[in-house]
């Protein structure tokens, strides 16, 4: 939520084999239209992402591929302009005994075509997280360029994540845009995760 809005991200995934993450869902909730509360949704969100080396604890880092596409459905100012793409390279350092510290990097590149919009936008975004006691981790990132918010500039955001085990963690954290033309307004999130055992 944030003063335009307050969203509810549904997102499905699924792994069909261990290197490979295919993701599809929506956004729905109430915002800001000329200072009334109106309902919005947006979707699909459709998103892969593709494993090419796993992280190799206090060794290389690992490295991924993602990409995805965002059509111009929906109301109430939560679609996108137009359609739009986003595809980014991820990698993950793992420092210390049992992933005591994770750093994360990314970049990428956004497309978008819509009248009034740059078509392409660069994206990147760099991140930790820090366990501390049991669970309990401590998690911050700082980036540039969001392909779920046209326009946006660099935003950093802190919180927290608790893992309970490799089945369901809770996630929450408070954000704010630090630079841009346009700057993202101050947020917060919650979120939880939940994972099936294997299926197949």
């Amino acid at each position: 939520g944030d003063k335009g809005s307050f969203q509810h991200w549904a997102l499905f995934a699924v792994g069909p084999n261990d290197h490979v993450e295919l993701t599809l869902g929506g956004v729905y909730g109430v915002s800001q239209v000329e200072q009334k509360p109106i309902w919005a949704f947006s979707t699909p969100v459709a998103q892969g992402k593709f494993l090419l080396k796993e992280a190799e604890p206090n060794r290389w880092p690992g490295l991924a591929l993602a990409g995805g596409i965002l059509p111009p459905f929906g109301t109430g100012g939560f679609e996108a302009p137009g359609w739009s793409g986003f595809a980014y390279a991820a990698v993950t350092e793992s420092l210390f005994e049992n992933e005591r510290l994770l750093i994360h990097g990314n970049l990428g590149a956004f497309v978008l075509a819509a009248k009034g919009y740059a078509p392409v936008t660069a994206t990147w975004g760099v991140g930790t997280q820090l366990r501390t006691v049991a669970g309990f981790h401590l998690v911050g990132e700082l980036f540039s360029g969001d392909p779920y918010v046209s326009n946006s500039g660099g935003a950093t955001q802190l919180g927290f994540r608790y893992i309970f085990n490799d089945h369901i963690q809770l996630d929450a954290t408070v954000g704010t845009g630090i630079f841009g033309v346009e700057k993202l307004p101050v947020w917060a999130t919650s979120g939880v995760r939940i994972v099936s055992h294997k299926l197949w």
